[in-house]
Protein backbone atom coordinates (compact mmCIF):
# COMPACT_ATOMS: atom_id res chain seq x y z
CA UNK A 1 0.00 0.00 0.00
CA UNK A 2 1.00 3.58 -0.85
CA UNK A 3 2.11 6.30 2.00
CA UNK A 4 -1.77 7.71 0.84
CA UNK A 5 -3.34 4.89 1.57
CA UNK A 6 -1.71 4.44 5.17
CA UNK A 7 -2.90 8.35 5.52
CA UNK A 8 -6.41 8.23 4.22
CA UNK A 9 -7.06 5.14 6.76
CA UNK A 10 -6.11 7.02 9.50
CA UNK A 11 -8.73 9.36 9.72
CA UNK A 12 -11.47 6.22 7.94
CA UNK A 13 -10.41 3.97 11.15
CA UNK A 14 -10.68 7.26 14.10
CA UNK A 15 -14.42 8.10 12.54
CA UNK A 16 -15.40 4.11 13.14
CA UNK A 17 -13.49 4.16 16.54
CA UNK A 18 -15.29 7.10 17.53
CA UNK A 19 -18.19 6.86 16.19
CA UNK A 20 -19.25 2.93 17.35
CA UNK A 21 -17.36 3.37 20.70
CA UNK A 22 -17.77 6.85 21.88
CA UNK A 23 -21.06 8.25 20.04
CA UNK A 24 -22.77 4.77 19.93
CA UNK A 25 -24.87 4.37 23.70
CA UNK A 26 -25.96 0.87 24.57
CA UNK A 27 -29.65 1.89 24.53
CA UNK A 28 -28.43 2.32 20.80
CA UNK A 29 -26.74 -1.08 20.51
CA UNK A 30 -29.81 -2.70 22.14
CA UNK A 31 -32.09 -0.75 19.74
CA UNK A 32 -30.36 -1.55 16.75
CA UNK A 33 -32.47 -3.91 15.26
CA UNK A 34 -34.88 -0.66 14.61
CA UNK A 35 -34.10 0.34 11.35
CA UNK A 36 -34.26 3.92 12.07
CA UNK A 37 -31.52 3.67 14.81
CA UNK A 38 -29.41 1.54 12.55
CA UNK A 39 -29.55 3.98 9.67
CA UNK A 40 -28.64 6.36 12.34
CA UNK A 41 -25.68 4.84 13.43
CA UNK A 42 -24.70 4.31 9.64
CA UNK A 43 -24.95 8.07 9.00
CA UNK A 44 -23.20 8.85 11.69
CA UNK A 45 -20.42 6.86 10.69
CA UNK A 46 -20.64 8.38 6.90
CA UNK A 47 -21.14 11.72 7.82
CA UNK A 48 -18.16 11.53 10.44
CA UNK A 49 -15.60 9.70 8.31
CA UNK A 50 -16.34 12.47 5.38
CA UNK A 51 -15.70 14.92 7.66
CA UNK A 52 -12.06 13.47 8.95
CA UNK A 53 -11.08 12.59 5.56
CA UNK A 54 -11.36 16.34 3.81
CA UNK A 55 -11.97 15.51 0.69
CA UNK A 56 -14.71 17.05 0.26
CA UNK A 57 -15.56 16.04 -3.89
CA UNK A 58 -14.98 12.21 -3.02
CA UNK A 59 -18.50 12.22 -1.96
CA UNK A 60 -18.24 8.39 -3.01
CA UNK A 61 -16.28 7.73 0.40
CA UNK A 62 -19.48 8.55 3.04
CA UNK A 63 -21.65 6.64 0.41
CA UNK A 64 -19.79 3.72 0.66
CA UNK A 65 -19.19 3.57 4.34
CA UNK A 66 -22.96 4.12 5.37
CA UNK A 67 -23.97 1.40 2.86
CA UNK A 68 -21.26 -1.30 4.68
CA UNK A 69 -22.01 0.39 8.02
CA UNK A 70 -25.59 -0.51 7.56
CA UNK A 71 -24.68 -4.03 5.51
CA UNK A 72 -22.37 -5.13 8.45
CA UNK A 73 -24.66 -4.09 11.27
CA UNK A 74 -27.69 -5.74 9.77
CA UNK A 75 -25.75 -9.41 9.61
CA UNK A 76 -24.23 -8.79 13.36
CA UNK A 77 -27.85 -8.12 14.69
CA UNK A 78 -29.36 -10.90 12.47
CA UNK A 79 -26.69 -13.23 14.27
CA UNK A 80 -27.91 -12.17 17.75
CA UNK A 81 -24.46 -13.70 19.70
CA UNK A 82 -22.19 -10.63 21.54
CA UNK A 83 -19.38 -13.53 22.10
CA UNK A 84 -15.73 -12.22 20.83
CA UNK A 85 -15.48 -13.92 17.95
CA UNK A 86 -19.03 -12.09 16.50
CA UNK A 87 -17.16 -8.63 17.87
CA UNK A 88 -14.27 -9.39 16.46
CA UNK A 89 -15.47 -10.63 13.20
CA UNK A 90 -17.67 -7.73 13.30
CA UNK A 91 -14.88 -5.00 13.56
CA UNK A 92 -12.46 -6.93 11.08
CA UNK A 93 -15.04 -6.41 8.40
CA UNK A 94 -15.25 -2.60 8.73
CA UNK A 95 -11.65 -2.57 9.02
CA UNK A 96 -11.56 -4.24 5.46
CA UNK A 97 -13.74 -1.80 3.91
CA UNK A 98 -11.61 1.13 5.44
CA UNK A 99 -8.83 -0.15 4.01
CA UNK A 100 -10.57 -0.99 0.30
CA UNK A 101 -12.16 2.20 0.19
CA UNK A 102 -8.73 4.03 1.28
CA UNK A 103 -6.99 1.78 -1.33
CA UNK A 104 -9.33 2.05 -4.37
CA UNK A 105 -10.06 5.93 -3.51
CA UNK A 106 -5.68 6.82 -2.93
CA UNK A 107 -4.88 4.89 -6.59
CA UNK A 108 -7.79 6.33 -8.39
CA UNK A 109 -6.71 10.31 -7.05
CA UNK A 110 -2.94 9.90 -7.16
CA UNK A 111 -2.02 13.21 -8.52
CA UNK A 112 -5.38 15.16 -7.82
CA UNK A 113 -6.31 14.10 -4.02
CA UNK A 114 -6.15 16.90 -1.49
CA UNK A 115 -6.98 16.56 2.42
CA UNK A 116 -7.58 19.95 3.16
CA UNK A 117 -6.98 18.93 7.23
CA UNK A 118 -3.56 17.70 6.08
CA UNK A 119 -2.84 21.35 4.82
CA UNK A 120 -4.35 23.24 7.23
CA UNK A 121 -2.09 21.23 10.33
CA UNK A 122 0.34 19.25 8.12
CA UNK A 123 1.59 15.47 9.67
CA UNK A 124 0.38 16.57 13.08
CA UNK A 125 -3.28 16.01 11.96
CA UNK A 126 -2.55 12.56 11.60
CA UNK A 127 -0.78 12.13 14.39
CA UNK A 128 -3.54 13.56 16.32
CA UNK A 129 -6.07 11.33 14.82
CA UNK A 130 -3.51 8.51 15.53
CA UNK A 131 -3.76 9.44 19.49
CA UNK A 132 -7.47 10.02 19.71
CA UNK A 133 -7.96 6.12 18.18
CA UNK A 134 -5.15 5.06 20.07
CA UNK A 135 -7.24 6.41 23.06
CA UNK A 136 -10.65 4.97 22.32
CA UNK A 137 -9.34 1.56 21.14
CA UNK A 138 -7.37 1.08 24.52
CA UNK A 139 -9.81 2.98 26.92
CA UNK A 140 -13.44 2.10 25.14
CA UNK A 141 -13.35 -0.98 22.90
CA UNK A 142 -10.80 -2.54 25.57
CA UNK A 143 -13.77 -2.24 27.97
CA UNK A 144 -15.90 -4.23 25.23
CA UNK A 145 -13.06 -6.73 24.76
CA UNK A 146 -12.46 -7.47 29.18
CA UNK A 147 -16.22 -7.65 29.23
CA UNK A 148 -17.01 -10.03 27.11
CA UNK A 149 -13.85 -12.42 27.94
CA UNK A 150 -14.69 -11.95 31.68
CA UNK A 151 -18.85 -12.77 31.41
CA UNK A 152 -18.31 -16.41 31.18
CA UNK A 153 -16.67 -16.37 35.01
CA UNK A 154 -19.03 -13.87 36.03
CA UNK A 155 -22.02 -15.87 34.46
CA UNK A 156 -20.58 -18.65 36.55
CA UNK A 157 -20.88 -16.45 40.16
CA UNK A 158 -24.45 -15.60 39.24
CA UNK A 159 -25.50 -18.99 38.64
CA UNK A 160 -24.13 -20.22 41.91
CA UNK A 161 -25.44 -17.21 44.17
CA UNK A 162 -29.26 -18.61 42.21
CA UNK A 163 -28.11 -21.50 43.77
CA UNK A 164 -28.07 -20.65 47.42
CA UNK A 165 -30.56 -17.81 47.75
CA UNK A 166 -29.90 -15.69 51.34
CA UNK A 167 -32.23 -13.14 51.52
CA UNK A 168 -30.98 -12.32 54.66
CA UNK A 169 -27.51 -11.06 53.54
CA UNK A 170 -28.98 -9.57 50.40
CA UNK A 171 -28.25 -5.65 51.64
CA UNK A 172 -24.52 -7.06 52.56
CA UNK A 173 -24.53 -8.71 48.98
CA UNK A 174 -25.69 -5.76 47.32
CA UNK A 175 -22.93 -3.55 49.12
CA UNK A 176 -20.18 -5.98 48.14
CA UNK A 177 -21.26 -5.98 44.76
CA UNK A 178 -20.15 -2.01 45.07
CA UNK A 179 -21.90 0.55 42.31
CA UNK A 180 -23.26 -0.11 39.52
CA UNK A 181 -20.75 -0.07 36.29
CA UNK A 182 -17.71 0.70 39.00
CA UNK A 183 -15.93 -2.05 37.26
CA UNK A 184 -16.11 -0.41 33.94
CA UNK A 185 -14.82 2.94 35.10
CA UNK A 186 -12.19 1.08 37.00
CA UNK A 187 -11.35 -0.54 33.74
CA UNK A 188 -11.88 2.67 31.61
CA UNK A 189 -9.03 4.58 34.06
CA UNK A 190 -6.59 1.88 34.38
CA UNK A 191 -6.48 1.54 30.61
CA UNK A 192 -5.86 5.71 30.32
CA UNK A 193 -3.16 6.12 32.44
CA UNK A 194 -1.52 2.98 31.11
CA UNK A 195 -1.88 4.73 27.75
CA UNK A 196 -1.08 7.94 28.78
CA UNK A 197 2.06 5.86 30.88
CA UNK A 198 3.24 4.67 27.37
CA UNK A 199 3.00 7.30 24.89
CA UNK A 200 5.26 9.67 27.81
CA UNK A 201 7.75 6.77 27.93
CA UNK A 202 7.05 6.21 31.15
CA UNK A 203 6.20 2.28 31.19
CA UNK A 204 7.94 1.62 34.35
CA UNK A 205 5.61 3.39 36.37
CA UNK A 206 2.49 1.13 35.72
CA UNK A 207 4.06 -1.45 38.23
CA UNK A 208 2.96 0.81 40.85
CA UNK A 209 -0.47 1.00 38.66
CA UNK A 210 -0.83 -3.06 39.31
CA UNK A 211 0.51 -2.76 42.86
CA UNK A 212 -2.09 0.35 43.95
CA UNK A 213 -4.83 -2.07 42.08
CA UNK A 214 -3.63 -5.16 43.66
CA UNK A 215 -3.83 -3.46 47.08
CA UNK A 216 -7.21 -2.12 47.08
CA UNK A 217 -8.61 -5.35 45.88
CA UNK A 218 -6.73 -7.47 48.33
CA UNK A 219 -9.64 -7.05 51.24
CA UNK A 220 -12.44 -8.77 48.73
CA UNK A 221 -10.25 -10.85 47.39
CA UNK A 222 -8.75 -12.14 50.95
CA UNK A 223 -11.69 -14.77 51.79
CA UNK A 224 -11.49 -18.39 51.01
CA UNK A 225 -14.75 -18.53 50.41
CA UNK A 226 -14.96 -15.60 47.71
CA UNK A 227 -12.09 -17.52 45.38
CA UNK A 228 -14.33 -17.34 42.50
CA UNK A 229 -14.88 -13.57 42.85
CA UNK A 230 -10.61 -13.25 43.09
CA UNK A 231 -9.95 -15.72 40.36
CA UNK A 232 -12.84 -13.58 38.41
CA UNK A 233 -10.85 -10.05 39.67
CA UNK A 234 -7.34 -11.59 38.81
CA UNK A 235 -8.29 -12.39 35.24
CA UNK A 236 -10.51 -9.19 34.50
CA UNK A 237 -7.13 -7.25 35.74
CA UNK A 238 -4.75 -9.36 34.43
CA UNK A 239 -6.72 -9.20 30.73
CA UNK A 240 -7.11 -5.27 31.18
CA UNK A 241 -3.63 -5.02 31.83
CA UNK A 242 -2.45 -7.00 28.49
CA UNK A 243 -5.20 -5.02 25.84
CA UNK A 244 -3.69 -1.66 27.62
CA UNK A 245 0.00 -2.14 27.34
CA UNK A 246 -0.82 -3.95 23.64
CA UNK A 247 -2.63 -0.77 21.80
CA UNK A 248 -0.63 2.01 24.12
CA UNK A 249 2.46 0.68 23.23
CA UNK A 250 1.23 0.33 18.90
CA UNK A 251 -0.63 3.71 18.97
CA UNK A 252 2.95 5.03 20.29
CA UNK A 253 4.77 3.15 17.34
CA UNK A 254 2.65 4.13 14.54
CA UNK A 255 2.91 7.77 16.21
CA UNK A 256 6.73 7.65 15.86
CA UNK A 257 6.57 6.16 12.26
CA UNK A 258 4.39 9.33 11.43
Amino acid sequence: MSEQTYLMIIPLFTAHALVDFVLQSEEDVSRKHLPLVLFKHSFLAAITSYIFVGLWRLWAIPVVILISHLVIDYIKVKMSRDDLKIFLIDQLAHIIVIVAVSSLFSLANQSSITNCWETLFGRLYYSSLVFVSGAIITVYAGGVVVGIIVEPFLNQIHEIRRESPSNSLLVNERLARGFENGGVVIGQLERGLIFLLVLVNQPAAIGFLIAAKSVFRFGEIKEKSNRMEAEYILIGTLVSFLYGLIFSFLTREIIAWL
